[in-house]
């Protein structure tokens, strides 16, 4: 009998597992069931594979049986662990010679969507379609999400991530993801999606679930990369409509400055906002460029055995999920110990490797901005981040 803690099932609507199986262990019926794949890759990260993407092998499989096809709504297990609801297959490969016979399907989770088409800008049932005066984050995202009944949602955001926006206009072809990042990016939030297609803006949260991983214990294999922030200071410069209270270059000339450790101290990078912003919301924007070039400075990879987490099992909570890493060859710290924040994962499977999963880490202040203590060893030198302070205009 196959381990369950090494099944990955793919079910599709149209089908039915209830009651008999196929062959190559494919169940038939009204919710058919996929499980004798050759290879498996199930990956969700901060940057490209944000909706959660995946890709399966199939070899020999039963033609009356394989009949998984783009566009076809999938979810799919691992070790019995829901990893993803209400997927899409978005293309099939088909491959045949005398001897062999295989099939790969890949596809994403259903937050891709948002990706895909523009918003469209007219006004529907009495309610704005193109233009947002006073919403916050969560309300405009919300209103341009619901058409595709998908909801938005904030997880330990930073503070002054849902302030209202006086006026946010959809500019022309931008979809809702586009449009949505757009506005996360001046709230220093930073976007993911749930498993089932929920849009997620995360801060610094430190309520998920601490994993530990040591060297000679449970890491197949390890990589680390540092480097120079390049920089050491940040300037947001923006602008905003006048008024009688804010006029001339107070409101021409809104600026913040945030500051990185370990750049040359000439080295600065100067951003111009995407949008008219107050110098609270242009600190909130360059808070947010300088933990981009935090999410640079340091990456940390581990490969372990098996899928679910060492220690607590489970899947991997991109949102919440933190990790200890104990390494001395891999960092030059005191005590080769870093607490990284969870940056991404992915789930493998094939012939050569077994089940393994890589995840893929960061410094925390990618996700948030603090001042570091002078006691603090946590972090490696040259590492560290201080919030953005507005900047009067002289």
């Amino acid at each position: 009998m196959a381990d369950p803690r090494l099944i990955c099932e793919v079910r599709v609507q149209g089908g039915d597992t209830q009651n008999s199986t196929g062959g190559h262990g494919q169940a038939t019926g009204p919710t058919a069931g996929y499980r004798d794949w050759l290879t498996v890759s199930i990956s969700q990260d901060y940057e490209e594979f944000w909706p959660i993407r995946f890709r399966l092998v199939c070899a020999e499989p039963d033609p009356k049986v394989f009949r998984l096809k783009p566009g076809d709504r999938v979810d799919i297990t691992l070790a019995g662990e829901e990893a993803l609801i209400g997927g899409y297959i978005i293309a099939r490969q088909t491959a045949y010679d005398g001897s062999r016979h295989a099939v790969e399907v890949s596809g994403y989770g259903k937050a891709e969507l948002i990706t895909r088409a523009s918003i469209d800008t007219k006004t529907q049932n009495g309610q704005p379609g193109g233009q947002y005066r006073g919403y916050t984050l969560s309300a405009i995202a919300n209103a341009v999400l619901k058409p595709y009944s998908m909801k938005f949602q904030l997880q330990d955001p930073p503070e002054g991530a849902d302030e209202p926006f006086p006026n946010v206009v959809v500019r022309t072809g931008e979809s809702p993801f586009e449009l949505i990042a757009r506005l996360a990016n001046q709230r220093a939030v930073r976007l993911s999606a749930g498993k089932d297609g929920t849009i997620i803006g995360t801060g610094a949260s430190k309520s998920g679930s601490l994993i530990r991983f040591v060297e000679g214990q449970n890491i197949l294999a390890a990589r680390c990369s540092m480097s120079d922030p390049g920089v050491s200071e940040v300037i947001a410069n923006a602008q905003r409509p006048g008024s009688d209270q804010e006029f001339g270059r107070k409101a021409a000339e809104v600026k913040a400055k945030g500051s990185a450790d370990g750049g040359p101290s000439t080295s600065t990078r100067i951003i111009m906002a995407e949008m008219p912003l107050s110098p609270k919301e242009a600190a909130l924007r360059a808070d947010m460029e300088v933990q981009q070039i935090a999410a640079t400075q340091l990456r940390v990879s581990v490969t372990y055995a098996g899928w679910l987490r060492p220690g607590i099992g489970g899947l991997w909570d991109l949102q919440k999920d933190w990790v200890i890493v104990r390494s001395p060859m891999l960092f030059p710290n005191k005590g080769g110990e870093l607490e990284l924040k969870l940056w991404g994962y992915s789930y493998q499977q094939d012939a050569q490797g077994g089940s393994q999963t890589t995840v893929d880490l960061v410094n925390e202040m990618a996700f948030s901005a603090r001042y570091r203590s002078a006691n603090d060893t946590s972090q490696l030198p040259n590492m560290g981040i201080t919030p953005a302070q507005p900047e009067n205009a002289s």
